[in-house]
């Protein structure tokens, strides 16, 4: 869950070495800019970690299948949400030499929801986004605004795909579009507490200007009312993905190459009868291996986000 960013031009002048610092990953994997400065170390590139493990199916009480299914559909008309991501940055080099940063992100994201049952399609766009460097300090690293997204899910089919022109792929307004992606969950037409159900993602992101591919595997459940707080209306689902990402090498850049693989635990806050999305939030942990000719450096990722229901108008 989570955020895409891609730096600004200042980076782009700082030479090949800086393309090993400037990892792009998408928005649900939180936001990361890796805006460090330039290090390098000796050592001969390793591969970047194993495949992401297939989440095992989960048994199913008898009783909970038994119980009535609840039926569900998102709330139609335009929400607007509030999105805030933090992420903490660590490299390390095979010397054991350290560098860290702190970057933060916000957003406005203005969506419309249609849902015909079998197929929901959101169309929108995300305004005011900015993120910023601890380290770095002064204005945002990124800032767009007035970017566009579309998407939609088939509720029938356990697998999804964004598709995206790969000359669009290391741009703002993608990391932009993914995050206004993120308040989009696949969830079927009736669902029942306690029943877990699947779906993987495929999508492309960049790494150091280069595109690279990323598959999720996530599981879902619903919580049971039981385990709400005295007065909270929401029902709760729980989302678990697994990521792994792989860069693909470019003509013009052959020993560029990264991967690595995330988890994250997101959980959305809903009212089933109403269909309105109240709340969302997430943390992640990400583990990714960046090599440059003979250079290597692991980098880990701490990220939490938000995205908060700020309003609705209904057409």
């Amino acid at each position: 869950m989570t955020h895409a960013v891609r730096p600004s031009s200042h980076y782009a002048a700082e030479g090949r070495c800086a393309s090993a610092r400037r990892i792009r990953l998408h928005t649900t994997w939180c936001v990361l800019v890796l805006a460090l400065g330039c290090r390098s170390s000796g050592g001969t590139a390793s591969p970047a970690g194993p495949p992401v493990p297939a989440i095992e199916p989960r048994r199913v009480d008898s009783a909970i299948v038994a119980t009535p299914p609840i039926a569900f559909g998102f709330a139609p008309g335009r929400q607007q949400y509030a999105y805030n991501a933090m992420s903490e940055i660590i490299a390390a080099t095979v010397r054991g030499d350290t560098v860290r940063d702190s970057l933060s992100s916000s957003a406005v994201i203005v969506a419309d929801f249609r849902d015909s049952g079998d197929r929901v399609t959101v169309s929108g766009r995300v305004d005011s986004l900015r993120t910023r460097s601890r380290r770095r300090g002064g204005p945002a690293m990124l800032a767009v605004t007035a970017v566009t997204f579309s998407l939609a899910i088939d509720r029938a089919s356990s697998h999804r795909a964004i598709a995206r022109d790969s000359t669009a792929v290391c741009t703002p307004n993608a990391t932009a579009q993914d995050i206004g992606a993120s308040v989009v969950w696949r969830i079927p037409a009736a669902i029942r507490a306690g029943v877990h159900w699947g779906d993987s993602l495929q999508r492309m992101t960049c790494v150091g200007n280069t595109p690279a591919s990323v598959t999720s595997v996530a599981d879902y459940v619903l919580l049971d009312r039981s385990a709400s707080l005295p007065g909270d209306t929401a029902d709760r689902i729980i989302r678990l993905t697994r990521s792994l990402l792989r860069s693909a090498r470019s003509a013009a850049d052959t020993a560029f190459s990264a991967g690595g693989t995330m988890t994250s635990n997101d959980t959305l806050h809903i009212e089933l009868g109403t269909g309105r999305i109240i709340r969302i939030a997430g943390t992640s942990h990400g583990r990714f291996d960046v090599t440059h000719t003979t250079q290597i450096e692991t980098f880990d990722q701490l990220a939490a986000y938000q995205i908060n229901r700020i309003g609705q108008t209904r057409r």
